[in-house]
Formats: C-alpha cells, structure tokens, sequence
C-alpha cells in the first residue's frame, strides 16, 4: 500500500522513486527496500512533508484534514451556491495554470 501510495504521488509530480530519493536526500533503493522493512518515522515525515499530505495518508489513504482546511470548507458552506460554482471555476483556472 505505502509504495503504491508513493508511486501515485510520484506520477502526480511526473517525478520518479528515484528522482524523489534524490530530491529528499535519501540514499539509492530507500523507498523499495520499504516493499520488506517499514520506514523510519522520519523518512515518513519528510515524504509526508514533501507531498503535502499527512503520514496517515501514505499508510491507509485516508486524509487528515488540516485545521486551515476545515476553516476553508466552513467558509465555503456559507457561500451561496452560485458564488461556489464561481468558486469551484476559479480553481479549475488556477489548477490548469499550474500543470502547465
């Protein structure tokens, strides 16, 4: 789970395992040996860091919001809907901006 979990994240970066080894400074082959040994908790951390997501996610898939992202999502439910729906366009905007 851990390392298709990486791998999905990875593609998401269109970066490889062993670009991303290099990137976070860990030695060659790190991340593959985790097939058979489980990783440091501080490799995990800075994986975690580095992809933005939570250790939990790498492990079960399941997100732990962030306490800003709550905040955002409450804000968000008290937008009307035709401001949500400018809101959800705006980010398609900037999201197609980024990937390019």
């Amino acid at each position: 789970m851990l390392i298709e979990r990486i791998k999905t994240l990875c593609s998401q970066r269109n970066i490889t395992i062993s670009e991303l080894e290099r990137i976070l400074e860990f030695g060659n082959g790190t991340i593959r040996k985790w097939l058979k040994s489980q990783p440091s908790a501080d490799k995990v951390l800075k994986m975690a860091q580095y992809f933005g997501v939570s250790s939990d996610y790498l492990f079960d898939g399941k997100e732990i919001l962030s306490k800003e992202s709550i905040e955002l999502a409450n804000e968000f439910d008290k937008f009307s809907e035709e401001q949500k729906n400018l809101i959800r366009r705006y980010i398609l905007v900037v999201r197609d901006k980024e990937v390019s």
